[in-house]
């Protein structure tokens, strides 16, 4: 079958530099095959506009005109520049609805409306009879009538809502106009209800002037109301975002917030229970754009509705008490059979002002009621109205069935040997209520029974049944009996519990947990049985005092065991079985014993956690001493084999962050071999740079192209993992030779370095010539003053004067602008007085306050700096650590001080503290029951200390308090916090968890081999405790079997090869039941306890410290630097003395290395050391701080350790039996519709109770909240109950490929880009002149081995720049794994210097200034200035003014000027400038600087330039038949840009014609051709062809050019697109660059990388998340890739280069991507099928299922069942057809398009490709790309901040916008100007438009004001200037 349809595209690319407005050729006379292609309308939207019919057209919204013509009306590029195109509007409409018209492409104009259509439009739309194309084919309108009528939807009137601030106060907010209202009054206006009247108009004069009226009455017939209008100006809440949107409108004028709302105020009272209309009337004019209203329009409110029936909603409140209404209030039953109606008792309370609650306990389920309320005087509401009489009768619900067992964590409760006594387990139950009839007959399944079994869990069998049925939640699934026999107990549940309707109410059942021999050790408790037949409510219930914890870490599980009980002790000789659980996706495999250990005479055993099978596995644990078991269902996870992290560990430092393209970057790396014995040298191997096999280290340059893309970049370093070894004579296994540089795609596959990675940018900015400083001090008093201190100091050691420096200070509350101008020495200073700022300003204590400073620099670059100033009250700042946070009496704790110094952020330590506890003196409850201050003693930085332990004394909250004496201060530091709870508190929330206690080091920092001490607080007697430590591979345990009760606990670890490469200590403390004597509590009424919480029940408490345990990695390095033959020298910034050299001239740099900082001794190994030499300037550019290698090159082997217990699990004695004793008091005797509530767990909350959605919930469990507090938060609402907010009314990575040229330095490398070291001048008369070709940001790069002593020495050779720069030099020992890194700085300069100060590049039409920044070294001085234009005549710069100036020192005036040049840039070009200065003295100070300025192509006046358009043409059969054709009108090219035949060539017009053929390209045809169109060396190309090549070309530029966060790893999607790239290219007859052939390359091994043998293509490599893999295919991306390998697989194979990859991929790769499809599919598909809740699903992923179809084929049979056959059927796609998407669509049409006489529906085929080509003939608002951000259609802006700035007038070019999927759309915008002053004080801003005129009197409301004029527009019914008169 031929296409559907093909799309044909025109190009034109152009190198030319175009300019707008210029001259254009004549057009041509004729028009162009006007007989085969009239002019001529081919489709609108609206659709109807071409109709034959003269109806209406209706548009809405801001429904856009849009007209596509069937031949282009303009030329291409006819719109560039000017705006002659869009003069071209083949329509007219008579109304003035303000919008913008736009050629979208040479044959779719388009108008947008800037509005909305307005209501009641009436409009004409006339045709552009006289239009004409570019070439002169006038349109044939045929049919289509000239004028066509355009219509909207009538205006509507609304009540918006109704205000009232006293009905909204009388309710608390729960007042609402329109809630419960009468249906004949909608909304109720109180006294003071303002109405929004939404749709009337632009002005609320208006709303009276178009004949709004209100009038008595349902029908408005009644007498009238006068009334007020006012503008909705208030934001008032049914205005949705309406205060968002208010436009802020110049001074003096005012518009309204929402110009379509009114708000109408009653002048008078309404009356109450009154309705009224509030009427628009017919032929109304309203608005200037609108027609009159079409018809009336209207909307009802009433006055104040009266309580007519009972409503617990008190509408207006009450002004009476609750007593009276009681008393008017009756509720009853009405009996069926007699008219009797007893009233029952109730109670009536307040629950706010709006709204009253009724509590009738004798409410019975099911019942009718009635409730009526007596009409009385004696209660009035809120606006002083009478009670009214009503009735209401209503039924209650029945109570629903429930069936619900005590709710226990991951279904195990562990009930506490010897401690807990429940006998039996219970169970609530409540029948079901009647069948319901409207539910089809459907009942739900009613369990029967409640069964236990007695489990033997010494049988590894039933360990791993309980496991599969526990841990994977499979009980549901399992036959009971079938497995663990006949139960030990049944309890069989009463019929009438079981039986809908029965009226059996709540009833407690208990199945007993024991027999006469005793309680059980284990049972499983389940029901029978829910729809499946299988078992409810599963529990595995134990009956136990074994506490068992596994930690898990360091590659092993660790399993420890205790007898808890009161008295008990370790549980040696216990037996631990560990099972591991095999996934399978369904939670059904068979769990197998994974492994076993005995514990030792410490109760511990540990055993490996490495694991064989591929995949990790959960884990579940068994532990059983002395006829007692214990059970975690969760006990961690396996581990994958024993691997390193990573073969290697790396570092990467650079020369500096910014690179301009055509430099380099300069890289050093350091590489050593990672082990589990530390880190060793790795062999000599290649990483892309070749690594040093003695150091370790390896040096190379990253060169960055001249058209590199500007923007982010990341280096990475990958090395081989394995080195091929041969065997020597001896046997022994030897490394062969290194052998050549590898390929850099053999290297894409080599592993990634850890952390040796870094980030440069691509950039060419105007570096700074001058640093800045800013000093404040480092703390103030909240009221002080902060002195601000700025220094400016060129690079060059010059300080700078008259520098204005912008300052803007931040605080919380407040903020401010200092100004500060520099003295002589580039000095200043301001303060900023805290003091004098208001109170509620003022900062509080440990506030900061952040200062910013900003200078335009000597030439104009911008500068800044950063810094904060915090707020304190003193020196020093006290911090408290406490070893626990109890709230609970008599719990001794520890405290320590961390006392900081304000000033350095250092510590102090030793200074005395005192701590003192009291009463909170601001206690909101009742105090504390005791007066008690206990205190104590303690120094800061002492740590915890057993002298200083205080206790709560008693209930109540106390202040804790700790002040330090601060040395050299009068004034202590002190800090507090608050301890404990009030005995309200207490009562509000009852004692539920014990108080966590944590590890403290004595130190921050650890030497392997060292003793750390840790130190902890136990306040529990008789804990035991288990203490490990290590890494990752190896833990060591200590078990501590007695702790000292209620006192900190101090324990020394050795930290041995454990802790190599990271240590954690990881504790366990279990303490055992405890007696009344050893834990003594206050008494209940001070200090009650949860009912689910027993404090001396045995528990378990976790603390997890990482110690920081540093290797002994650091060298000590210093820099030194001494010019050869002496010299000056300069201060910095800083005001130190740095040294100063000419150009030319040398420095000595010498490199002292120790073997640690501090120390003296010489490293024992040997060292390499790297020297860097790099210009400050760039370095402040983005700032590249010194990197410290040594933070780098360490071993990560820091462990992760988990816990699991037991104590989870371990239910409070007695908390069963008060759940259910609680739950069924309140069922049976308070409220039979409660939540059945049963979580007995410790960690049972309170989330159950109704809290509104943004409020917080209480963690308190149900059992343990007062009946009144709990019934409060259910109640059932009989009348409407507002919200009371509710007011509404209504409803790129470059990794270094260094081949040769990666080669480590020479030991002095020349500059990059000179020839050698030694300066090259040219001479302008006889003055030296350097030449910024040889400037050199990077001068020194090398590398030399330190000496025994630990010296190295190098030469640094000043380069031709001047600035400051900075000596960096990297010490790296390699066979002791040691780095280490300083910096130096020495100045280039001389005694006269010349800075450059000119632009980058300049465009032509540029008229600016440039020159240079001269420093002499004393004043007085006079420095003339001479500047040379190279090659005048021919130069494309000219200079426009004195060659010659004279620059003037005072003395005491600052030692540097900028002098500026005048010059215009005319062509495009590069022009060469000499600055040459001389002093005027024999033999005086003198240079001369040679520049270049480019005046650039690319960066003219828009660089190139691409034209486009596209069209969708069909396939005929007469090929002959021209169907298209295209004119271009180009603008003149700019001068110099060699373009279409010369400089000033002027621009022509090309005319191409078309037709589509299926295997020929199509013709074209040049009318008026131009040399350039054929010239190979012009700028201007034309591609025409079918397809969509712009966009292709588009898309792959974006994917070649993209730069990737994440580069390092391959994407199946991109990797996809690369590989189908040579098929593509092959139909448009092009081949693949050099670069686009290396992507697809990639995009061949990405996609064997990623192919899954079981899941098929993978969208990345899943390795990146360590253990994580794949459980299923992917659908999308496999049935995508499958569907491009079958289009593009016939070209793929036989394209040139890569048909050999393709045959590879489609014979290993597409073969397992369509079998993933198969099988995932099909499993899909059972999964949908799964029944959940009872309801059996089916597959309905329509638009998966027909990728899937397109893939495997319309007549694919799935290998499954007859019920999958059937979901997955074509037929079944195809019958839901209708609700599918358009693209679901378009796919099932490929469908059944393949299947071709096959098809089974072909209308469906048809009626697809009909919508598909209407839409292709539709421009729709589109996405474009601009500088890289997504922006939608219509205007969008963009703020540049500018780096530094030239003085001049500058060309702005036009910027470019492009969508890739309609390359007609791109298009640039119009050129402009912008100037950049000379010594001005701020910017001078373009001419703004006038300001708007305001209209008299706002025209009243009543006409449009035109802002421009000041005049107003009236609508028809005014007339005067300001539309106040009506027309009679």
């Amino acid at each position: 079958m031929r296409p559907i349809v093909e799309t044909l595209w025109l190009l034109l690319g152009a190198a030319v530099l175009l300019s707008a407005g210029a001259a254009r050729s004549p057009l041509a006379k004729r028009a162009f095959l006007q007989a085969q292609l009239p002019l001529s309308i081919v489709v609108t939207t609206p659709v109807e506009l071409i109709g034959a019919t003269a109806d209406p057209v209706s548009v809405s919204g801001r429904q856009a005109i849009t007209v596509v013509f069937s031949r282009p009306v303009i030329a291409l590029g006819s719109d560039f520049g000017d705006a002659s195109a869009t003069k071209k509007v083949p329509f007219r409409l008579s109304c003035s609805v303000p919008g913008k018209s736009r050629w979208v492409t040479t044959t779719i104009f388009r108008f947008d409306p800037d509005v909305d259509w307005p209501t009641d439009l009436n409009c004409n739309l006339t045709w552009t009879a006289g239009l004409s194309t570019y070439d002169g084919a006038p349109l044939a309108l045929g049919s289509v009538p000239v004028t066509r009528s355009l219509v909207t939807y009538p205006l509507t009137l609304s009540i918006g809502g109704v205000l009232s601030d006293l009905a909204t106060n009388l309710t608390d907010g729960l007042w609402n106009p329109s809630t419960a209202p009468t249906p004949e009054v909608p909304f109720e206006v109180p006294p003071d209800g303002a109405r929004g009247a939404a749709g009337c108009g632009l002005g609320s004069s208006r709303v009276v002037a178009c004949g709004v009226s209100i009038a008595e009455g349902p029908k408005g017939t009644g007498p009238a109301v006068s009334f007020g209008v006012g503008p909705c100006q208030t934001a008032a809440p049914w205005i949705y975002g309406m205060a968002d949107s208010a436009t802020t409108t110049p001074a003096g004028l005012s518009l309204d917030v929402n110009t379509t709302c009114a708000e109408v105020v009653p002048t008078s009272p309404l009356k109450p229970n009154t309705s009224y209309l509030l009427r628009l009337p017919r032929g109304a004019v309203y608005s200037a754009l609108a027609g009159p209203l079409r018809m009336d329009t209207s909307a009802a409110f009433g006055g104040l509705v009266p309580y007519r029936r009972l409503d617990l909603w008190l509408r207006h409140g009450l002004s009476t008490s609750a007593e009276d209404l009681a008393t008017s209030i009756h509720i009853c039953a009405p009996s069926n059979k007699t008219a009797t109606c007893t009233d029952l008792a109730f109670g009536l309370s307040l629950v706010s002002r709006g709204k009253a609650r009724l509590s009738v306990p004798d409410l019975a389920p099911g019942t009718q009621y009635r409730i009526s309320v007596d009409q009385t005087d004696a209660v009035k509401d809120g606006f002083g109205q009478s009670l009214q009489a009503s009735a209401l009768t209503f039924w209650t619900a029945y109570v629903s069935y429930a069936f619900v067992t005590p709710d226990t964590p991951a279904s195990v409760a562990v009930l506490e040997a010897g401690a807990d006594g429940l006998a039996s387990w219970p169970l609530v139950t409540h029948a079901p209520p009647p069948p319901n009839p409207w539910n089809g007959g459907w009942q739900p399944n009613y369990a029967s029974s409640l069964s236990s079994w007695e489990l033997d869990l010494s049988s590894d069998k039933i360990k791993s049944l309980v496991v599969k049925g526990v841990a994977q939640s499979y009980l549901g699934y399992m036959d009971l009996e079938a497995l663990f026999g006949a139960p030990a107990s049944r309890l069989d549940v009463p019929l009438a519990l079981r039986s809908p309707g029965s009226g059996a109410g709540w009833a407690e059942l208990q199945l007993p947990l024991g027999s006469a021999e005793g309680p059980s050790r284990a049972r499983l408790v389940a029901a029978c049985c829910d729809w499946r037949g299988k078992a409810m409510s599963p529990k595995l219930v134990l009956n136990s005092s074994l506490s068992l914890s596994i930690v898990l870490g360091g590659g092993s599980i660790t399993a420890w065991v205790l007898d808890t009980a009161a008295g008990g002790g370790v549980a040696a000789g216990a037996t631990v079985s560990i099972f591991s659980q095999p996934y399978d996706g369904y939670n059904s495999a068979d769990p197998v014993l994974f492994a076993a250990c005995t514990t030792n005479e410490d109760g511990i055993c540990v055993v490996s956690a490495l694991a064989k099978d591929p995949y990790t596995l959960n884990l579940a644990a068994f532990a059983s001493a002395g006829g007692q078991f214990a059970f975690l269902p969760a006990s961690g996870w396996t581990r994958q084999p024993e691997y390193a992290p990573s073969a290697f560990v790396g570092s990467l430092v650079a020369d500096r962050a910014v690179i301009v393209p055509g430099d380099s970057l300069k890289v050093t790396g350091f590489v050593q071999s990672v082990s589990l014995d530390g880190l060793q040298l790795p062999a000599t191997t290649y990483a892309v740079l070749e690594i040093n096999g003695t150091t370790g280290s390896m040096h190379g340059e990253i060169p960055v192209p001249t058209d590199a893309r500007m923007q982010k970049y990341a280096v990475s370093l990958r090395i081989p993992t394995v080195r091929v070894t041969a065997m020597d004579g001896n046997g022994v296994a030897v490394p062969l030779p290194l052998g050549p540089v590898p390929d850099v795609a053999i290297a894409d596959g080599w592993e990634i370095v850890p952390y040796a990675a870094l980030g440069f940018t691509v950039a060419d900015p105007r570096p700074p010539t001058a640093e800045l400083k800013v000093e404040v001090p480092p703390w103030v008093l909240p009221t002080a003053a902060i002195t601000v201190q700025a220094t400016a100091i060129s690079y060059i050691g010059a300080s700078v004067k008259d520098a204005s420096i912008s300052v803007v200070w931040r605080s919380s509350k407040a903020s401010g602008l200092l100004t500060l101008v520099t003295d002589a020495s580039g000095a200043a200073s301001a303060t900023i007085d805290l003091g004098s700022l208001p109170a509620a300003n003022r900062s509080a204590v440990y506030d900061t306050v952040t200062l910013g400073a900003e200078w335009i620099g000597p030439t104009r670059e911008r500068i800044t700096q950063a810094a904060s100033v915090k707020i304190a009250d003193g020196p020093a700042q006290l911090a408290m650590q406490l070893s626990l946070t109890p709230d609970t009496p008599g719990i001794g704790f520890a405290v320590a001080a961390t006392l900081t110094s304000n000033v350095d952020g250092s510590e102090i330590k030793g200074a005395p503290v005192t701590v003192t506890l009291r009463p909170a003196p601001n206690d909101p409850g009742a105090g504390a029951t005791c007066a008690d201050t206990p205190s104590c003693s303690t120094t800061a930085g002492a740590g915890f200390l057993a002298t200083c332990q205080l206790a709560l004394p008693c209930v109540g909250r106390f202040e804790l308090k700790a002040c330090a004496v601060v040395p050299g201060s009068a004034q202590p530091a002190c800090v507090n916090q608050t301890l404990g709870r009030n005995a309200s508190e207490w009562a509000a929330a009852p004692l539920s968890k014990h108080p966590e206690p944590s590890l403290t080091a004595d130190k921050s920092t650890y030497a392997q081999g060292e003793q750390a001490k840790l130190v902890f607080q136990s306040p529990w007697p008789a804990a035991r405790l288990l203490l490990l430590w290590g890494n990752n591979r190896k833990m060591v345990s200590m078990v501590v079997n007695t702790l000292p009760a209620s006192s900190l606990f101090e324990v020394s670890i050795p930290l041995g090869a454990e802790c190599a490469g990271g240590c954690v200590a990881f504790a366990v403390l279990s303490v055992p039941r405890l007696s009344a004597a050893q834990l003594p509590l206050p008494s209940p009424n001070q200090l009650p306890v949860s009912h689910l919480f027993d404090p001396r029940a045995p528990h378990l408490h976790t603390m997890t410290l990482a110690l920081n345990v540093k290797p002994p990695n650091s060298l000590g390095v210093a820099v030194a630097v001494a010019a050869e033959a002496g010299g000056p020298t300069v201060l910095d910034v800083d005001g130190e003395e740095v040294v100063a050299i000419e150009p030319g001239a040398q420095a000595q740099i010498t490199v002292t290395v120790t073997s640690a900082p501090g120390s003296d001794a010489a490293p024992l190994d040997p060292v390499e050391v790297t020297v860097y030499a790099v210009d400050e300037a760039f370095l402040d550019l983005l700032p590249y701080p010194l990197p410290q290698p040594e933070q780098d090159m360490v071993l990560r082997l820091a462990a992760e350790v988990y816990h699991f217990g037991t104590s989870a699990y371990l239910l409070a004695p007695g908390a069963v039996r008060a759940v259910y004793d609680k739950l069924m008091a309140r069922l049976t005797g308070q409220d039979p519709w409660l939540p059945v509530e049963t979580s007995v767990g410790t960690g049972a909350s309170g989330a159950y109770l109704p809290y509104g959605y943004y409020q917080s919930r209480p963690n308190i469990p149900a059992v343990d909240v007062n009946d009144t507090n709990y019934l409060a938060a259910f109640s059932t609402a009989l009348t409407q109950l507002p919200m009371a907010a509710d007011l509404s009314g209504g409803g790129a990575d470059m990794m270094a490929g260094m081949n040769d040229a990666a080669a480590k330095p020479a030991p002095a490398p020349a500059p990059s880009g000179a020839k050698n070291a030694a300066t090259t001048t040219t001479t302008t008369t006889s003055v030296s002149v350097r030449s910024s070709s040889e400037f050199v940001v990077t001068p020194l790069f090398t590398a030399v081995a330190a000496d025994a002593a630990g010296l190295a020495t190098v030469t640094f050779t000043a380069p031709q720049n001047l600035g400051a720069f900075v000596i960096r030099a990297f010490a790296s020992c390699g066979a002791a794994a040691k780095y280490g890194a300083a910096e130096g700085r020495l100045a280039v300069r001389r005694r006269l210097s010349l800075t450059p100060s000119v632009p980058r590049f300049v465009r032509v039409g540029d008229v600016f200034e440039a020159g240079v920044v001269v420093t002499v070294g004393s004043a007085p001085a006079t420095i003339s200035v001479v500047v040379l234009v190279e090659d005048a005549d021919s130069s494309p710069l000219t200079l426009t003014g004195t060659t010659t100036k004279a620059a003037t020192f005072a003395p005491g005036g600052g030692l540097q000027q900028e002098v500026r040049f005048s010059f215009s840039a005319a062509a495009i070009g590069t022009a060469t400038l000499t600055f040459s200065a001389s002093d005027g003295q024999p033999g005086g100070a003198t240079d001369a600087l040679k520049l270049t300025v480019p005046v650039e192509g690319k960066a003219g006046q828009q660089g190139d330039v691409w034209v486009a358009t596209s069209f969708a043409i069909p396939p005929v059969d007469d090929t002959a038949l021209v169907q298209w054709q295209e004119g271009m009108d180009l603008p003149s090219a700019v001068p110099g840009s060699g373009g279409c035949g010369g400089a000033r060539r002027q621009g022509g017009r090309v005319v191409m014609a078309a037709r589509a053929e299926p295997a020929v390209p199509p013709s074209w045809d040049t009318l008026h051709p131009h040399s350039c169109l054929t010239d190979p060396d012009s700028g201007l190309s034309l591609t025409a062809g079918v397809g969509y090549f712009p966009a292709l070309a588009s898309l792959y530029d974006n994917l070649l050019g993209q730069s990737e966060d994440d580069s390092t790893y391959p994407y199946g999607q991109l990797a996809m697109l690369w590989a189908t790239l040579p098929a593509v290219w092959s139909y448009y007859g092009q081949a693949s660059s050099a670069a686009q052939g290396a992507a697809v390359a990639k995009g061949f091994t990405d996609l064997a990388k990623l192919t899954h043998p079981s899941y098929g293509l993978q969208w990345t490599d899943y390795a990146r998340w360590s253990s994580w893999s794949p459980s299923r295919a992917d659908l999308d991306i496999n049935t995508w890739a499958l569907w491009l390998a079958a289009e593009h697989g016939a070209a793929a194979a036989s394209s040139a280069g890569f048909g050999t990859e393709w045959a590879t991929l489609a014979a290993s790769s597409v073969p397992l991507w369509r079998a993933a499809v198969e099988q995932q599919i099909v499993v899909d598909a059972q999964q949908a099928q799964y029944a959940w809740d009872g309801v059996k699903g089916s597959y309905s992923d329509w638009h998966t299922l027909a990728w899937v179809r397109l893939v495997l084929g319309g007549d694919w049979v799935p290998m499954a069942s007859d019920s999958i056959h059937n979901d997955l059927s074509l037929d079944k796609l195809i019958n839901n057809s209708k609700s599918l998407a358009r693209e679901t669509r378009v796919v099932l049409s490929l469908v059944l398009q393949q299947m071709g006489d096959a098809n089974p529906a072909p209308a469906l085929v048809n009626a697809t490709v009909m919508e598909v080509t209407s839409a292709l003939r539709e421009t729709r608002p589109s996405v474009v790309t601009f500088s890289y951000m997504r922006l939608t259609a219509g205007t969008s802006s963009v703020t540049i901040r500018a780096v530094a700035a030239s003085v001049g007038t500058f060309v702005l070019p036009p910027i470019r916008a492009s969508a890739d999927d309609q390359p007609e759309l791109m298009g640039l915008t119009a050129g402009g100007k912008f100037t950049v002053c000379a010594g001005c004080a701020g910017p001078t801003y373009g001419s703004p438009p006038p300001p708007p005129k305001p209209c008299p009197r706002d025209c009243n409301g009543n006409g449009v004001c035109n802002l421009k004029t000041g005049k107003c527009q009236c609508d028809p019914a005014f007339r005067k200037s300001d539309c106040s008169s009506v027309v009679a």
